[in-house]
């Protein structure tokens, strides 16, 4: 064998390994979102967010707490851009999602055997804790007429999941991330209001 068969064959070799490792990541990330892992899902709502806010020139917050009335108040995601802030949370549990949108907890049918029913926390609820901490924050820092949207994102959907239920009618607020990016396309988050957006983003990283 010559010493450029050798060569291909070492290049040829080392692509291979290249494709099995990153076809593993792939695979493994993939398994993980779907069995419900919460790390998981968020990283596949932070890439959707980050990918929209990086061609608008929008910023992406993680894992935000602020003190509320009742208790520190959490958000997955904040985006905040010219068109005013979006409340991101995510849910990960499989299946059919139903409740009251005023109820302090929903129930999930999960798509396992049993079809088992799960209590998980309102995250419509939570999301809005979090604006009306947010809003306080605003008026003690004299942060005026800033838009705040807020929604709940589920990052997966199966072929039998027909949609999300509250009040016995399909939800708003609440998307798949399909729906999602629908939403996202909405000609409310092009608009172009005079807010600043480094004094938001320093409150909520504490750098008031």
């Amino acid at each position: 064998m010559d010493e450029k068969t050798m060569w291909l064959l070492t290049i040829a070799s080392m692509l291979l390994m290249v494709l099995l490792v990153v076809g593993g990541w792939l695979f493994f990330d993939w398994k993980k979102a779907h069995s419900g892992s919460q790390k998981a899902c968020n990283r596949i709502v932070g890439k959707t967010l980050r990918r929209y806010a990086a061609l608008r020139g929008h910023k992406v917050l993680a894992d935000i707490t602020l003190k509320g009335k009742d208790g520190n108040t959490h958000a997955d995601f904040v985006m905040v851009g010219s068109f005013g802030m979006l409340v991101v949370n995510v849910a990960r549990w499989k299946g059919s999602y139903i409740g009251e949108e005023g109820a302090e907890n929903w129930t999930v049918e999960l798509r396992d055997k049993k079809q088992t029913r799960q209590k998980m926390p309102n995250l419509l609820k939570e999301g809005g804790a979090f604006v009306e901490a947010l809003r306080g924050e605003f008026v003690q820092q004299k942060i005026y007429k800033v838009q705040v949207y807020q929604c709940v994102v589920i990052p997966y959907a199966q072929k039998q999941d027909t949609g999300i239920y509250l009040n016995g009618d399909r939800a708003d607020g609440v998307y798949f991330l399909k729906n999602f990016k629908n939403y996202l396309s909405k000609s409310k988050f092009e608009k172009e209001t005079d807010i600043n957006i480094d004094k938001i983003i320093a409150l909520l990283q504490g750098g008031r």
